[in-house]
Order: C-alpha cells, then structure tokens, then sequence
C-alpha cells in the first residue's frame, strides 16, 4: 500500500471526526440556552400571573347628620313629704294621703289619660322620739333573753308620690298634668323623650352622606387626592349613642334637656372610599 494514501486516509478520517465534535457540541450549545431562556421565560410569566396583588387604597371618613326632634313622650313625677301637719295615727295620716291620691286620680282622669298611665301611692311616715331608726338592745340579767326595743312614735305624716307617663298626642296635655300636681303642692318635675321615626333617621342619615361628599371634596381640593367609589358604610349611631360599658342609657329614646321642647337626633356614619 502507498504509504501517502494512508496518511491522507488518516487524516481525512481524524477531519470527519472533528466536524461531528464540532456540531455535537454546537447542538448540545443551543439545548442548554434553549432551556435557559424557557426557563427565564417561564419564571417571567409566572411572576407576572402569581405576583401579589398591590394593598388597595381606602380613605375612612366619619361623618354626621342630624334632624330635631319633638317630644313623644313625657313623664310627669310628683311628691309630698308634709311635715307641716301631724297626725296621731297611722290611719288618721293614711286618710288624708287617700284624699289628696283621690283628688289627683279625678283631676287627671277628666285629661283622659289611662289609668294604667298613671301611678299614685301614699303612705303615713312615722315621726320618732328618739334620732335613731336601728333596734336598742338593752343586757338582761343572767340566764334570761334580751329582747331588742324600738324607739316610739309619736305623730305620723303624709307621704305621697305620683308619677304619670304621656304617649303621643297625650304629650301636650303635660302642661295640664304639671298645674293638678302643683295644686296638690306635690312638685312636680318633667323629663320629655323623643323617639325618632324611620323617616327622620333616612333624612338624619340622607344628610350625613352629604357630610361625607363634602368631606371628600374637601380633601380632593385641598389635600390633591382622586377619591373612587364607596367601598363600605357602617352606621355607628348606636355606638355613640352608648357609655363605655355598652349600655345606652335611655333604651334608644333621646332624652330632651330641661326647658326645651325639641333634641337634635344625629346619625353618624364611618365610610370608606377607595383612593383611585
């Protein structure tokens, strides 16, 4: 054989195994950069999908509106403690409270009031010899009971108390009610409520959400803000309404001040608008 032709042999099999490294490693190049990208593609996608959402802005304003009420309800309360006359017996002293008690319960019944409307009670008050109301124990001799004693009486009083609760149209009679206590020198005294009806609460609360777009006018005024829609309302009236053990104490009535005829009822409200 021709040594030549073996060389060149030679040497074109070692090129042919040269270009096949050459294209094994250019494929295998373009798988790795291929998963690389995939991959960077696909984290891109994700993120973009699964990314948390941004917190929404919101915007809390609290707000009010109020509407004056008249009186619904009237409790008209009289006593009598009358010291300047004493009687010598219980049932001597009894009998003039019943006079009085009578007087009264005839002088409110011709208002037309119910009687269940009207409470009236007397009852003779004692008078005693001695300052102290408490049982005396006085030591007994030996081997005997000690039993306690009381101070005496010595002259009774009239005792008398009225109370009387108008409703309604009965409320402008509480005038009328106030003149038959004074006659009967029982010192009369009035606390006046209000309770206030649907309507009144959706006009009270018609005015808050008015408070409320002012409030946000304002704000977008002044303050460069771009307020968007309501997100949530929440009525606290009752809340303010309470002491801070949670109680409201006039059970849901307004309690109208001495001297006045009407209370102003106020609804307050806490929304919350989202901040575009």
């Amino acid at each position: 054989m021709n040594p030549t032709s073996n060389q060149s042999q030679a040497e074109k099999h070692v090129g042919i195994h040269i270009k096949l490294n050459n294209s094994f490693i250019k494929g295998l190049a373009l798988v790795i950069v291929g998963v690389l990208v995939g991959g960077i593609i696909a984290y891109l996608y994700s993120a973009s999908r699964f990314k948390s959402p941004e917190p929404n802005k919101t915007i809390t304003i609290n707000s009010s509106g109020s509407v004056e009420l008249k009186g619904t309800e009237a409790v008209i309360s009289g006593y009598l403690y009358d010291y300047s006359k004493k009687y010598t017996t219980s049932a001597e002293a009894e009998s003039a409270g019943k006079i009085i008690v009578d007087k009264v319960k005839t002088d409110l019944s011709s208002l037309d009031i119910p009687n269940s409307n009207i409470i009236v009670s007397s009852y003779p008050t004692p008078e005693y010899k001695d300052s102290g109301y408490y049982p005396v124990s006085t030591p007994a001799p030996d081997g005997q009971i000690s039993f306690p004693s009381y101070p005496s009486v010595t002259a009774y009083y009239i005792s008398v108390s009225v109370s009387v609760t108008l409703k309604g149209d009965l409320v402008s009679k509480t005038d009328q009610v106030v003149k038959i206590l004074d006659t009967q020198k029982l010192s009369p005294s009035t606390v006046m409520y209000a309770i206030p009806s649907d309507a009144l609460k959706s006009e009270a609360r018609k005015k808050a959400l008015l408070d409320a777009k002012m409030q946000i006018d304002d704000l977008e005024d002044i303050g460069d803000l771009n307020v968007g829609k309501i997100i949530s309302v929440k009525d606290t009236t009752a809340e303010s309404k309470q002491d801070p053990y949670g109680y409201d104490p006039y059970g849901g009535k307004i309690y109208i001040e001495q001297g006045s005829t009407t209370a102003p009822y106020t609804v307050t409200l806490e929304i919350v608008y989202q901040l575009k």
